[in-house]
């Protein structure tokens, strides 16, 4: 059995070409494709089938609506609105929604999205602070509302999620604090040989 070390910027790679091929073939936006293959365990097979059985059905379940992105960041719209978690009345160009029209304002958005990132992974999952609302809260909409350290944490959990999904191939390194993973050629779940693999942290062994 065969091996590659994969580090962050391997991963991200290989996550953006997923998407890139997602977004291409089904025709939408990169932040939809990236909701999709969290949703179908990052399958590209298991995506198409679904899509193309009954697209509706999909967006559905995974809370995609077909707007555009300046819909939900509306700009230079001086309009008053309120906002549905303080109650505050503030500009349009002030507030955000995930498409579905329910309308908060940005300050209380970037609370909603900074404490779900701060409590885990759940924060892929993220759904309209509306507690009656599917409509998802896509990966383009955080990168607006957050930035630095938070955004980062939020680009690891995704880069976790690809790897967990491929787990029969792939397994991250154990050392404490190491992003380094490991890919097999085949399923490594299925051998039982140990293997020494050398990342910058230390020399870790795969069974």
């Amino acid at each position: 059995m065969s091996f590659d070390d994969l580090d962050k910027d391997d991963l991200f790679r290989r996550i953006k070409d997923d998407i890139n091929k997602v977004s291409s073939v089904l025709s939408i936006s990169s932040a939809d494709a990236c909701m999709l293959l969290l949703k179908y365990n990052w399958s590209f097979t298991n995506i198409h089938e679904a899509w193309f059985e009954d697209e509706v059905k999909v967006r559905e379940f995974v809370g995609l609506l077909d707007v555009d992105h300046d819909l939900k960041f509306p700009k230079n719209d001086e309009k008053k609105v309120v906002c549905g978690i303080c109650f505050d009345s503030v500009m349009v160009k002030d507030s955000a929604n995930c498409g579905c029209g329910h309308v908060f304002c940005k300050v209380c958005w970037r609370s909603f999205v900074s404490t779900a990132i701060k409590d885990g992974p759940g924060c892929l999952t993220l759904k309209c602070p509306e507690p009656s609302c599917r409509a998802a809260v896509s990966p383009a909409m955080v990168n607006v509302l957050v930035g630095g350290k938070e955004k980062k944490k939020y680009q690891m959990f995704w880069c976790r999620s690809y790897v967990e999904s491929n787990k029969k191939k792939i397994k991250w390194c154990p050392g404490p604090g190491c992003n380094y993973a490991v890919e097999f050629d085949n399923n490594f779940e299925d051998d039982s040989t140990n293997y020494n693999v050398t990342c910058d942290w230390i020399t870790m062994s795969v069974d």
